[in-house]
């Protein structure tokens, strides 16, 4: 018997929806829609069209229910990591979320290491330090008086962003958690010290889910859109 399982992988320069097929233990991977991912220069700030993806993510979907299946075993999301969306007290995206080749964090992390030694960081979250981690990524926005700042209510990375805006579920994936230099591996969750020396409090980071965690289904305006079943999406 045939297993169908729908994946959806985002790059920095591309996304494609693909449609596993599992069957007598040998996996075929059918790519059904493809698209670019291109950063947008606003006032001279690269950003991400999360909007623009999300319109191609629903056409996959759309593809899929037509001319494949309608009610694969269950739908994950791949992206890249590092860069994040920012939500409102009512859910509401706040911006296009910045691309890590941002300019903005230029500087940022020595400034940050005037308030924690690279030691000490590397000490708490195992990581070297690199300017484009979400640590400095958020510094920059400190540093620059974000007015996003006063209204923030959340954080989602990428992946977590696309699985919200197809299930309404907040959650964070463990494999992007551990590579933003906020999560403390011994301790297994986003570290104190790390968010007092931001000044931002904690409770922007939202609950760590092991890979193979479900989310939640799709919603039913997704499947309305798409003709997809309200299929698992999966973590």
């Amino acid at each position: 018997m045939m297993e169908k399982y729908l994946a959806i992988d985002l790059g920095a320069s591309g996304g494609r929806v693909i449609l596993g097929e599992l069957e007598n233990k040998k996996l075929r991977l059918n790519p059904i829609h493809s698209f670019p991912n291109e950063m947008v220069n606003i006032l001279g700030h690269l950003h991400w069209d999360v909007i623009g993806i999300y319109q191609e993510v629903l056409e996959g979907l759309r593809i899929c229910a037509s001319k494949h299946t309608s009610s694969p075993i269950s739908l994950s999301v791949d992206t890249w990591g590092l860069d994040f969306g920012l939500l409102d007290a009512k859910g509401g995206l706040i911006g296009a979320p910045y691309s890590y080749r941002d300019k903005r964090t230029q500087g940022v992390m020595a400034k940050f290491h005037k308030k924690i030694s690279p030691e000490r960081l590397h000490q708490l979250t195992g990581l070297e330090a690199r300017p484009i981690y979400t640590l400095f990524q958020l510094y920059s926005l400190v540093l620059s008086r974000s007015p996003q700042l006063k209204i923030v209510s959340a954080l989602l990375f990428m992946p977590d962003l696309f699985n919200y805006f197809l299930t309404g579920v907040k959650k964070t994936e463990f494999t992007i958690a551990s590579g933003s230099q906020l999560y403390n591996p011994t301790t297994g969750d986003w570290d104190d010290e790390i968010f007092q020396h931001l000044g931002l409090p904690k409770s922007l980071m939202l609950e760590i889910v092991p890979d193979g965690t479900i989310i939640g289904n799709l919603t039913e305006h997704i499947t309305s859109q798409t003709g997809m079943e309200s299929i698992p999406v999966v973590a």
